[in-house]
């Protein structure tokens, strides 16, 4: 009667299952049959229409030992940690501490980065790409079995070895070649600084493609979209929102949320990207997330107030906006930002006076905080249109002007659109005109 083997692995690693195969074969002359999905013998692959996860099932239940194989795919794969969990288990609870029946074979991994449950375990490992533990895993083969083969099996073993393990070994490295990067610190952070490399020197229009290499890389080229590290999902997320593609920014920052899912700065960024690509209903279930982890978040984080005002805004619901940034105002009195804001929304629901004392405020702000930059500018400027001076509202460009500094296109786009509204909002579109124009010659 032949002993069976159950390999469990992932679909990618079906190359190194098939060269376990054919080694235990040639060399054990068919005393030990081996099974895993992505066998195409009938006899031990799943048989055409049968339920896949029973076929696993009774594969972990009806084996004599189970190698399950830990290569830089399966790790990222809970499935496969699954399978082990079943078989190990089924081994305690065979008559006792019966863990020998699970063996994991390792490719290409450290033992730092094996998964906790193979680290830890009393089941112990072999490297299936080093030739010294290949030779102890046959070796274990031979001796586990051995009272059940024939003479020939165990007196022609020594003089089979050496031509198997070397072809098994030639196929295993060439089947590594293609294996996915594990996404360790260090690979993370260099794909990190390449994604940087780009966006710093404005070549954003590159970053699908490079985002295509890196999938590549860590082996999802096919198939859906999977999380890989919540550190480059958020980066490539900032950088798309940057550049103003939204789509891809929401299913990079989607990935990580998978990984993070109770990550404030994720979601308030993707809930930005959804309001972006026009669906606040989306950006609302975000929002009332973030109020259900954190329910001081709207009224302490002004990036998160400007969120929650920016989604009433488009709602049209100016007084709700104008009521979260006083409330974050109140606990941020620092932020021009949030005052800006506030002075925006009460001018929005025609409430000139508010408006006009809000946009003091971030006068009164900015002066104490003695701050000056590009937004600092902007905000002096706005305040001082809707006071009605036009003449310090042209005096902050031109002083920013003549200190040689220049704005980029968003930078400008973005200000000359605060401008507008609020030269509507008080009835004084004909003198932000030339405003809007000098910002033009700025860049």
């Amino acid at each position: 009667m032949s002993r069976k083997v159950f390999i469990s692995l992932t679909n990618r690693d079906a190359g190194l299952a098939d060269a376990l195969d054919k080694a235990i074969k040639e060399l054990f002359d068919g005393h030990i049959e081996t099974y895993y999905s992505t066998k195409k013998e009938l006899e031990g692959g799943i048989p055409g229409g049968q339920d896949w996860f029973r076929w696993i099932v009774e594969q972990v239940q009806q084996c004599d030992l189970a190698f399950i194989l830990v290569t830089p795919n399966s790790v990222q794969k809970p499935w496969i940690m699954w399978e082990s969990g079943a078989v190990y288990g089924a081994a305690l609870a065979d008559h006792g501490d019966n863990v020998t029946k699970v063996r994991p074979i390792v490719y290409q991994l450290r033992s730092s980065e094996l998964p906790s449950p193979i680290r830890d375990a009393n089941a112990q490992y072999r490297y299936g790409d080093r030739a010294a533990d290949v030779k102890r895993l046959f070796d274990e083969l031979l001796k586990e079995f051995q009272a059940e083969y024939s003479g020939s099996v165990v007196t022609e073993y020594g003089s089979k070895y050496p031509d198997v393990s070397s072809t098994y070994l030639k196929k295993v490295k060439a089947q590594l070649r293609n294996a996915a990067a594990l996404p360790s610190h260090n690979v993370v952070e260099e794909w990190r600084h390449r994604l940087d490399d780009l966006a710093n020197q404005h070549r954003i229009s590159e970053i699908p493609q490079l985002q295509r290499w890196m999938d590549v890389t860590f082996g999802l080229e096919d198939g859906e979209p999977q999380p890989v590290d919540m550190r480059i999902h958020a980066r490539l997320g900032g950088i798309y929102m940057k550049g103003g593609d939204y789509r891809n920014a929401i299913a990079q920052l989607e990935l990580a949320q998978q990984l993070a899912p109770r990550d404030i700065y994720i979601l308030r960024n993707l809930a930005r990207a959804r309001l972006e690509d026009g669906s606040p209903d989306l950006a609302k279930e975000l929002i009332d997330r973030i109020e259900e982890l954190d329910a001081k978040a709207f009224t302490h984080n002004a990036e998160c107030a400007a969120l929650k005002g920016r989604y009433y805004r488009e709602a049209q619901d100016y007084a709700q906006a104008a009521e979260i940034y006083d409330k974050a105002l109140s606990n941020n009195p620092d932020s021009h930002y949030l005052a800006n804001l506030a002075a925006e929304a009460y001018a929005a629901v025609g409430n000139r006076e508010k408006a006009v004392d809000k946009f003091k405020q971030v006068l009164a702000i900015i002066g104490r905080l003695k701050e000056d930059n590009v937004w600092t500018m902007a905000s002096k400027a706005n305040a001082h249109i809707a006071i009605g001076n036009m003449g310090a509202a042209r005096n902050e460009l031109d002083t920013f002007r003549q200190r040689g500094q220049r704005l980029s296109t968003d930078e400008s786009g973005t200000i000359a659109s605060g401008f507008e509204r609020v030269g509507g909002y008080f009835e004084r579109a004909s003198e932000v005109a030339p405003l809007i124009q000098k910002l033009g010659e700025m860049q």
